[in-house]
C-alpha cells in the first residue's frame, strides 16, 4: 500500500509553501510543522487576544472538577456517551439522570484514582489538564505519553510534551501515526507507539508527509487576521510614542487673552516662546516650562487615520475570537454590562470549554485507562459544579419538584446531595389531588354519568 501512495503522490506539484521546518540541533535534524514557531512567538507569545483567549479557556476548562466511576450499567454507558457531547440546559436533566444510573464513583483511595489524580510528580490533574489544552489550542495537537518502565506492567505517569519536541511518522494509512520520537538535548528518542497519544484538532490536508498529523491550529485559519492585528498593535504603539500630545494652548479667561496682547510679539511671541520653552527645558531634561499667565490645554482627539486603526483593530479582534469560539464581551470587560458578562462566561464554559473537555474525557477513557488496565472505569469532568451553571441547576431542581415522573431522592442527585435510604425516597412523586378518572364520580368529574360508562 504504502508504494502504492508513494507513485500516487510522487508525481505531485511540488507546494509553494513547504509543509515542515528542518532544525538541526547537534547532529540531529528535527522535523515540524512550518507553522509551529508563529503559532508560539507570533501568536500566543506575540498577540495578547490570542494569549488571553487560550489562557482563558485552558484555565477555565482545569476548573471544572474530573471524577473517576465504575461502570454498572455497560449498555447504558454508550447512550451516556452520546447524550453528554454537547451541552444544552433542556438536556441536562435526562443526562444527569442517565449519568447517575450508569456510573458510580470510586473512593480516591483507588490505584487509578490516584493516577489521575497526580498523572506525574510535577502536576496535579488539573495542571497536566491545563497543559494538554494549552499545547492544543497553540499548536493544533497535544501530544501525551505515558511511562510504563521497562516491565510495561502498569502506567506510572502521564506527560504532556511540548508539541515541537515530538515528530510523528505516518502509518500506511495515512490517518494516524505509527512512530514517534521526542527530541530532548539534541537527540531524538523513540517513544513506544501504544504509550503516545496525539490529542489534536482535525487538518483535512492530508499529505504524504504526514504534517497533517499534528493537527490544525485555529491561528493556521486566522494568519493572516494575526499579523495584521500584530501589526496594527505596533503601529498604535508607534502612534502613541511619536505622536505626542496634538492640542491648542489657550489663556484661561478673557483677561489673559487680553494680556496676551502685551507679550512682546503678541500671540505668535506667546507660541514661539513656548515652543522654545518646550524644546530647551524638556528636549534637556533640566526643568519643566512655565509661562506667565496660566493656560488651558484644548485637546484635538484623534483624527480620521488614528479612529480607522482603532475600529480595524475591534474587527481583527472579533476575526480572532471566531478561531477560538470566544465570547467577546470577555474580551471588551469596559463595554460590557453585568448581564452581558455573566452570559459570555457561561457561553464560554458550556461551549468552548465542554467541547474541549469532552475530547479530554475521550482520551483519557478511549487509551489511558486501558493501557492502564483500568478495565471498567469511566472517566468524566463534572459540569454542574460550574457556578456559571448554577441558575440551570436550579431551573432544573424546580421542573423536577413539579414533575410527576421523578423521586425524592433523583431530585438530590441533581442538586448534588447524598441519596437518602428512607422509606418512599426512591418512588415517583404523585400529587395527592390528582386520580385516575375512573375513580371520579360524575360531580367530580364534571361530565355526563353515560360517558363514563363508555358512551358517546
Amino acid at each position: 500500500m504504502a508504494n502504492f501512495i508513494t507513485r500516487l503522490f510522487g508525481k505531485a506539484a511540488p507546494r509553494k509553501q513547504q509543509p515542515f521546518n528542518i532544525n538541526l540541533i547537534g547532529q540531529t535534524i528535527t522535523v515540524y510543522p512550518y507553522s509551529m514557531d508563529t503559532y508560539l512567538k507570533k501568536g500566543y507569545q506575540g498577540n495578547s487576544v490570542i494569549y488571553g483567549m487560550i489562557s482563558k479557556i485552558a484555565s477555565k476548562s482545569s476548573e471544572v472538577p474530573g471524577v473517576l466511576y465504575k461502570v454498572k450499567k455497560g449498555k447504558s454507558i454508550e447512550r451516556y456517551k452520546a447524550i453528554s457531547k454537547s451541552y444544552t440546559p433542556d438536556g441536562l436533566g435526562r443526562m444527569l439522570t442517565t449519568k447517575n444510573n450508569t456510573l458510580d464513583e470510586v473512593p480516591d483511595t483507588d490505584q487509578f484514582a490516584r493516577l489521575l489524580a497526580k498523572p506525574n510528580p510535577s502536576q496535579s490533574e488539573a495542571e497536566f489538564r491545563r497543559s494538554v489544552l494549552t499545547m492544543k489550542l497553540i499548536y493544533g495537537g497535544s501530544p501525551v505519553y505515558a511511562n510504563m518502565g521497562e516491565t510495561k506492567a502498569q502506567v506510572y505517569s502521564v506527560y504532556s510534551y511540548p508539541t515541537p519536541n515530538v515528530r510523528l511518522q505516518a502509518d500506511e494509512s495515512l490517518m494516524n501515526f505509527s512512530n514517534a520520537w521526542l527530541n530532548f538535548g539534541g537527540r531524538d528518542i523513540p517513544l513506544p507507539r501504544e504509550q503516545v497519544y496525539y490529542l489534536r484538532y482535525l487538518n483535512p490536508d492530508i499529505n504524504i508527509q504526514g504534517s497533517h498529523l499534528y493537527g490544525q491550529s485555529p491561528m493556521m485559519a486566522g494568519l493572516k487576521n494575526l499579523k495584521a492585528s500584530n501589526e496594527n498593535v505596533e503601529f498604535m504603539a508607534f502612534m502613541y510614542e511619536k505622536r505626542g500630545a496634538n492640542g491648542l494652548f489657550t489663556p484661561k479667561t478673557s483677561e489673559d487673552a487680553a494680556r496676551s496682547g502685551s507679550v512682546p510679539g503678541g500671540v505668535d511671541g506667546m507660541r514661539t516662546t513656548l515652543d522654545q520653552l518646550i524644546a530647551d527645558r524638556i528636549g534637556s531634561g533640566t526643568s519643566r516650562p512655565y509661562f506667565n499667565m496660566p493656560l488651558d490645554y484644548l485637546s484635538f482627539g484623534m483624527d480620521a487615520d488614528e479612529l480607522k486603526v482603532i475600529e480595524g483593530d475591534e474587527q481583527l479582534t472579533k476575526g480572532l475570537a471566531r478561531l477560538y469560539d470566544f465570547p467577546l464581551p470577555l474580551l471588551s470587560l469596559e463595554s460590557s454590562t453585568d448581564n452581558n458578562y455573566q452570559n459570555a462566561i457561561k457561553y464560554l464554559v458550556s461551549n468552548t470549554c465542554y467541547g474541549h473537555l469532552v475530547d479530554y474525557r475521550d482520551m483519557i477513557n478511549d487509551w489511558l485507562l486501558p493501557l492502564a488496565g483500568a478495565d471498567g472505569y469511566y472517566w468524566d469532568f463534572d459540569i454542574t459544579e460550574m457556578p456559571e451553571l448554577q441558575s440551570d441547576i436550579k431551573a432544573l431542581a424546580e421542573w423536577l419538584t413539579k414533575t410527576e415522573a421523578v423521586t425524592f431522592n433523583e431530585v438530590r442527585d441533581a442538586l448534588k446531595y447524598d441519596r437518602l435510604d428512607l422509606p418512599y425516597m426512591n418512588e415517583p412523586l404523585i400529587s395527592g389531588s390528582k386520580k385516575p378518572i375512573s375513580l371520579l364520580d360524575a360531580s367530580e368529574a364534571m361530565i355526563e354519568p353515560n360517558m363514563l360508562a363508555g358512551d358517546n
